[in-house]
């Protein structure tokens, strides 16, 4: 059995669904750094800014398992 746990010191964070997609709700406008971990494929991150009013779309590619 494994577990993980995340602990960050703010509430925007999500879990991916099963096809992969995450929504985080209610982000303040700004620039921000979207990182994504995967137990087994890393962490990557991604500069990402959120205009007033909008909703923002990012992809993220991981390398295959071991790369």
């Amino acid at each position: 059995m494994r577990g993980w746990l995340v602990v960050l010191d703010h509430p925007y964070a999500a879990v991916t669904g099963a096809d992969g997609t995450f929504t985080i709700p209610e982000v303040p406008p700004g620039s921000y750094t979207l990182a994504l971990w995967h137990e087994t494929l890393g962490r990557t991150e991604r500069r990402v800014t959120v205009p007033p009013g909008a909703t923002v779309s990012i992809d993220f590619t991981l390398p295959p398992p071991g790369r």
